[in-house]
């Protein structure tokens, strides 16, 4: 059943995925908490299936990113990274995953979330600008509530 959510999530349904990903990290070793929280998701999804996604443009040359992550959340300690990329309203990009390393306090988490993130972050400038969208030279990627201001080289 994972594995079927973990396709509609960044298909669909972003509004999931942190939960998802988490979820996937369970496989070899479920327990009764795990089955509860894939409950949980699964009555969401029904109780929300009406909603759909909107996504909502205030200047195409200016894009928001917003990255968070949580310290020690998984059972080997590692910490959890989610982010997103939109114009205003709705992400066109979300990710969430496990952090491939492991940190010493939930600030390095942080910074090491937003370095993971910020990867796509440039990718998603550099397309646009590929497409011929003429992007401001400044992005912000906003890192739990702060924001920092992002130049790219190109």
């Amino acid at each position: 059943m994972s594995a079927k959510l973990l396709y509609l999530a960044p298909r669909g349904r972003p509004d999931i995925m942190a939960a998802v990903s988490f979820l996937c990290t369970r496989f070899q070793q479920p327990n009764v908490k795990d089955w509860e929280k894939l409950s949980r998701v699964l009555r969401y999804l029904k109780s929300t299936k009406e909603l759909f996604l909107t996504i909502c443009v205030d200047e195409i040359t200016q894009m928001h990113s917003y990255v968070d992550s949580a310290h020690m959340a998984h059972h080997d300690l590692k910490g959890h990274t989610g982010g997103f990329i939109c114009f205003k309203n709705g992400a066109f990009a979300a990710k969430s995953k496990k952090q491939r390393l492991n940190s010493n306090s939930s600030c390095e988490a942080e910074l090491i979330g937003a370095g993971e993130y910020l990867k796509q972050i440039i990718w998603a400038r550099n397309f646009m600008i590929a497409q011929g969208y003429k992007m401001k030279p400044k992005n912000h990627i906003n890192v739990a509530k702060r924001k920092f201001s992002v130049i790219p080289n190109k």
